[in-house]
């Protein structure tokens, strides 16, 4: 790669996070390809010939921010002394960003066909990736045999469909809605062994910033 293409390839990403941070935080349609061009200071006619379109840079950003997650994920195992280690503080991490979603943006991604159609591939690609994570778990004795794991992943396409559909996030909140699913979902596929490490302190499923509420001192009126 010469000097070049890496410089615009370090653009195309500058470009990524910020349009990414600026979409999950108003809403697609709330920002436009001419606040994204005026804020980085570049032309609107680059932007769209990087992207094509506003559904075209969207689906670039998801694909961006999948291949992030797949090195935080890698980053994570080799921290971790165990697989169910390295889910929990997924969770808590991905948790933690869903904090900021906007829920104006669940509702306008599915006004993109194409945004929608990559979702869904992305899904399968998630599906098989955990189906081998969960039967690591089973192999160090951390989830229960007696679960058909395709059958789960199956069931947790059509719900999250349900419930992006249904908009059901707007009622209880996004981050509240994946924590009680996660939560109630993993306790159930652990064994015993699984759940000391879930319940241990270090490795709790409660959020960064769950945690902190809960470590402080109720207010006295003392």
């Amino acid at each position: 790669m010469n000097q070049d293409e890496h410089k615009r390839n370090e653009q195309r990403e500058q470009v990524m996070e910020f349009a990414f941070n600026e979409f999950i935080q108003k809403g697609l349609k709330a920002v436009k390809m001419n606040d994204i061009a005026f804020a980085l200071s570049m032309s609107k006619r680059t932007l769209y010939e990087m992207f094509g379109d506003k559904e075209g840079m969207l689906i670039e950003c998801f694909k961006f921010n999948q291949k992030k997650g797949h090195q935080e994920y890698e980053k994570l195992r080799k921290e971790s002394k165990n697989s169910l280690e390295t889910l929990i503080k997924l969770h808590r991490q991905r948790m933690n960003e869903m904090s900021h979603v906007n829920p104006a943006f669940l509702s306008d991604i599915q006004k993109y066909d194409r945004v929608m159609e990559h979702l869904k591939s992305v899904s399968k690609e998630k599906n098989e990736m955990a189906l081998r994570f969960s039967e690591e778990c089973v192999e160090n004795g951390l989830f229960r045999k007696d679960v058909d794991f395709k059958l789960l992943f199956s069931l947790f396409d059509v719900m999250n469909k349900a419930l992006l559909s249904n908009e059901i996030y707007k009622q209880y909140g996004l981050e509240n809605m994946v924590n009680t699913i996660n939560m109630t979902f993993l306790r159930g596929l652990c064994t015993q062994k699984g759940l000391e490490i879930i319940d241990s302190g270090n490795y709790s499923l409660e959020t960064d910033e769950e945690t902190e509420n809960t470590n402080q001192p109720e207010n006295s009126d003392k």
